[in-house]
């Protein structure tokens, strides 16, 4: 049975003096940290490059012990969306973060991109101490959050709770290769190939 450390992983690389995600050693072994203590070592075996581990999603075979995954940062709790004004063909407004303190502009921009089927383009802000872009999975969900709000879907000027934490069995699903095709909507300054996203966020390149 799993304790509930081990039920939690960053699937960020380690880098140093964080305190959370794997640590890729020299001789291709892999562990994964949580608060600066090791809960888990890699089952696959090594040879695997670093673009492919992560375009692939290979830390969820590594570490098939982990309930929950963080990408870059951990963050539950509750958002509050201001209804949108328009400005030179934006639709800006005002994204809360637990408290009425913590705020940031969300701009939804007109998309020009067929080959995107013109999905609108959407900047969204994050929590002021937890501002990771590498965050996908909270950024994904709060431009979700706002195309609800703008289709009448989700009420505005509410608390709804949210959480970045995402279910194993939903990591794939989650990242997928065609942002625009998959949500119909891109975030702003994100490859729409969230697996792509990932390994750039990190600075990991393709091998040629």
């Amino acid at each position: 049975m799993m304790n509930n450390k081990t039920m939690l992983g960053f699937a960020q690389i380690k880098r140093a003096g964080s305190p959370n995600g794997i640590l890729f050693h020299e001789d291709e072994t892999r562990t994964l940290w949580l608060e600066d203590e090791k809960i888990a070592t890699g089952v696959l075996s090594g040879g695997i490059d670093l673009y492919t581990y992560y375009y692939e999603l290979r830390f969820l075979e590594d570490f098939p012990e982990i309930a929950e995954w963080a990408i870059g940062s951990a963050w539950t709790q509750q958002v509050k969306i201001e209804q949108p004004g328009a400005s030179q063909g934006e639709l800006v407004g005002k994204l809360f973060f637990a408290s009425e303190d913590d705020r940031g502009i969300y701009i939804v921009e007109r998309g020009h991109d067929p080959m995107k089927k013109f999905a609108p383009v959407i900047q969204v802000p994050l929590p002021g101490l937890f501002n990771v872009p590498l965050n996908i999975p909270l950024r994904i969900l709060l431009a979700q959050m706002l195309v609800a709000a703008l289709d009448d879907d989700m009420p505005y000027d509410e608390w709804i709770p949210v959480t970045s934490l995402v279910r194993r069995d939903d990591v794939a699903d989650l990242f997928v290769t065609d942002m625009a095709g998959a949500y119909g909507f891109q975030i702003k300054a994100l490859d729409n190939d969230l697996r792509r996203a990932l390994c750039e966020l990190q600075n990991i390149q393709q091998r040629e």
